[in-house]
């Protein structure tokens, strides 16, 4: 599937003065790379915590049951949304098996969306795209506590200063091969 949002911050990324917040009205507020698209692919089923318009999630998968999205308790639908988003934030994701796997997408940092999340969170891989700095201490160490750093990869980023990242974790007391990556 075409990464629109992608395509142009190849092409616009280094043009002086270029405005990010258009680009984060019309797609995401993180710019997906083609290989965190294929990774997220590989974790399915995903429960997605930080939707916003849910345009990860419209590349990622294609109308299945296999993703679902959900962004603050306050959300009214957006115009525009590329694959359906409903309002909820950590409290629904206690309503998953551990079959699914946890993405938190460019979370409200004023709030508690991740530290509830994760609080209530079965599943095995939890995954993360944001600035890891901005955490508070509490979902620092919920995060210290029960999972491990598996793969990381920075985000493309316009001509600001901020450090986004693309992150797996995986559970503490999921026994897994060190050799197992679902990705291959």
């Amino acid at each position: 599937m075409e990464n629109t949002y992608f395509q142009l911050y190849e092409k616009m990324h280094k043009v002086p003065g270029i405005n990010q917040n258009f680009f984060q009205d019309a797609f995401a507020y993180l710019i997906p790379r083609p290989c965190t698209i294929q990774i997220l692919r590989a974790y399915l089923p995903i429960i997605e915590i930080g939707a916003g318009k849910a345009y990860w999630a419209h590349l990622a998968v294609r109308q299945t049951t296999q993703h679902k999205d959900y962004d603050c308790y306050d959300f009214k639908p957006k115009p525009n949304t590329f694959y359906p988003v409903k309002g909820g934030t950590g409290e629904v994701v206690a309503n998953y098996n551990t079959d699914w796997n946890l993405f938190v997408c460019s979370p409200d940092y004023e709030t508690d969306q991740l530290s509830e999340s994760l609080e209530n969170f079965k599943g095995r891989f939890f995954i993360f795209a944001g600035d890891k700095e901005r955490l508070d201490k509490y979902t620092l160490d919920l995060i210290d506590e029960k999972f491990n750093l598996w793969r990381e990869m920075p985000l493309p980023k316009f001509n600001i200063k901020k450090d986004d990242f693309f992150r797996v974790y995986k559970r503490l007391d999921f026994d897994v091969n060190t050799t197992f990556d679902p990705i291959h």
